[in-house]
């Protein structure tokens, strides 16, 4: 019970600045439409208590920018920004004070009361402004007030013939100071500058955002680069310990490392579009990964970062279950039992005879090491890799390498199919899991003019290899959403098996699936980590697609291919270095 209450407790601490966010971004959405749609209420009824009542004829005016300001105050509570905290509860103050003195003392205990519980909770807010945006709010602050300022009296210099009564000099700084600040000054404007109240109580509003828009904004998230001794440290992590079939991707050239505090565990990461992505799971020493998990969720948390991991296995659900992330089913990783793999059987007669066909029209295969080949015969590789490529850099964020090569200690395997006339018509990458005793395809490419059935040739040959060297699991291609296809007994699998047939048609992911399936591999399921909300889903779906290279950012749209090819550089530079 116990446990429940205080698991009750964290989820109502990490969703409340959620709740609250949304509260207040309706409430002005409210007021918003209440201008556009008068009759709906009395807006504003508590910004009543901060204007005085000459002021009430033009308050009606100030409701359209007042519930732009709150409601970007409001996203940014969702946002768990603890500048629009501090914002929040000085309002809600100002709001209880002004409330008691005018003798509304219900009101008065309604805002005290929400100013209490807001900074009761300050704990749910952990974003805190850079030190830069401090000192920017701060260089703001007098030039902003200097130029309002400034502006308020010239406008006030200039209405002054409508003034009543007349405004004398010192009359005329108060008035500007009043109307600056949504107050009501000594004097009315009736006739041909009736809306000067209005204008200066939207130039402090001006201003007023202009000083606190750097507290607003998310902090910048600055990864560690890359260096010699940390990828040294990872290579270490994943050569020692069992931690699946995706472990050595995390040695992408593109990924930022997160350690556990006694560096015996690791993650990869990106940032994309505001959301602090995992790649996989994280490798290292099983009693460190929840410390390092729990460690992701609080610099992703303290950062204003949205926490998703992609293809999560199974057996980490509880882990992220622990931060507060749901899982979402991705798709399955197809992975051959080597052992046991055979072509004889009439279940897999079609593969037996595309290799029978394919060695009879004089294509061969060989599996090596990469650091057995030659240096032409890697320069050869290489260049079928880029031509096959067109100068694109290799998809695949966290299943997927970026070129042939050992990405660690661990060697890597290359599988390489040549025709009759000796050149290189396809080739598979595979490197290697805990000890070698896992193979994951990294990269598969083929000439456009070979025969159909080269692949499913080249595949057998390496599974043969793989198992004549005692590996036991071979990972192959990974499949999104691959159950689907193959569910279909009731009414719901059914209507998701076609939706899903139909989306095919511009993803091809069937064909895939169908290819893999020759090989009657073991499905094992990945998944999605992710907050619950909706809108984070498709933020985590967003950047996971950015980060595969399933579609450009946008940055990239105007980036010569140059550019785009700088990744693998650093990479040789780095491993040059170490």
């Amino acid at each position: 019970m116990l446990t429940h209450l205080r698991a009750s407790a964290r989820a109502f601490r990490r969703n409340a600045p959620v709740v609250i966010g949304l509260l207040v971004f309706a409430i002005a959405l409210a007021n918003l439409l209440d201008v556009v749609w008068p009759g709906m209420a009395d807006h504003f009824h508590l910004l009543g208590y901060l204007l005085p009542q000459r002021a009430a004829p033009w308050a009606h005016a100030l409701a359209a920018p007042v519930a732009m300001l709150v409601l970007g105050l409001g996203w940014a509570l969702a946002q768990r920004r603890r500048a629009a905290l501090a914002i929040a509860v000085g309002g809600l103050g100002v709001m209880a004070v002004t409330a008691a003195g005018v003798r509304h003392w219900g009101d008065a205990v309604a805002c005290g009361l929400l100013a209490i519980g807001l900074y009761a909770l300050r704990g749910a807010f952990p974003v805190v402004p850079a030190p830069a945006a401090v000192r920017q709010s701060l260089v703001r602050l007098p030039f902003a007030a200097a130029g309002a300022f400034v502006i308020g009296v010239l406008a006030v210099l200039v209405a002054r013939g409508d003034a009543v009564p007349e405004l004398s000099g010192t009359d005329v700084v108060r008035e500007s100071l009043a109307l600056l600040a949504w107050r009501s000054g000594p004097a009315d404007f009736p006739t041909a500058f009736n809306w000067l109240p209005e204008a200066l109580a939207l130039v402090g509003i001006v201003a007023l955002v202009v000083v606190l828009a750097p507290l607003l904004r998310r902090p910048p998230f600055v990864p560690d680069p890359q260096t010699a001794v940390a990828r040294r440290r990872v290579d270490d992590l994943a050569s020692r310990h069992d931690s699946g079939s995706l472990s050595q991707f995390v040695l992408r050239p593109d990924h930022h490392w997160l350690f556990s505090d006694d560096r015996d565990a690791v993650l990869a990461y990106q940032v994309e579009a505001g959301v602090f992505l995992v790649a996989g799971d994280p490798i290292g020493n099983p009693d460190a990964i929840p410390g390092l998990v729990a460690k992701a969720a609080d610099t992703a948390a303290r950062h204003g970062l949205l926490l998703g991991v992609m293809a999560g296995a199974e057996g980490m659900r509880p882990h992220w279950r622990q931060v507060g992330l749901r899982a979402a089913y991705l798709g399955d990783e197809a992975v051959v039992d080597a052992p046991t793999f055979s072509l004889e059987g009439r279940a897999i007669r079609k593969v037996r005879q595309s290799v029978t066909r394919v060695q009879r029209e004089g294509y061969s295969a060989r599996l090596e090491r990469v650091r057995d080949l030659a240096a032409d015969e890697r320069d050869a590789l290489e260049r079928f890799r880029r031509e096959r490529r067109d100068g694109e850099p290799e998809r695949g964020f966290s299943m997927a390498g970026h070129r042939i090569a050992d990405p660690g200690s661990q060697p890597s395997w290359v599988a390489v199919a040549t025709g009759p006339d000796g050149a290189i018509a396809g080739v598979m990458h595979f490197v290697p899991g805990h000890r070698g005793t896992t193979q994951s395809l990294s990269m598969m490419l083929r000439a456009p003019e070979t025969p159909n059935g080269l692949m499913e040739f080249l595949v057998v040959q390496a599974i043969c290899g793989f198992r004549d060297m005692g590996v036991t699991d071979v990972s192959l291609n990974f499949v999104t959403g691959g159950r689907y296809f193959r569910e279909h007994h009731t009414a719901v699998q059914r209507m998701r098996n076609r939706s899903w047939r139909v989306a095919d048609r511009w993803f091809q992911v069937k064909r895939l699936e169908k290819f893999t399936e020759k090989f009657f591999p073991r499905w094992d399921a990945r998944y999605v980590m992710h907050p619950g909300l909706a809108l984070g889903y498709l933020r985590i779906g967003m950047a996971a697609m950015w980060a595969e290279g399933q579609i450009a950012r946008p940055r990239e749209l105007v980036r010569l291919g140059s550019a785009r090819r700088a990744p693998a550089e650093q990479q040789d530079a780095v491993e040059a270095r170490s």
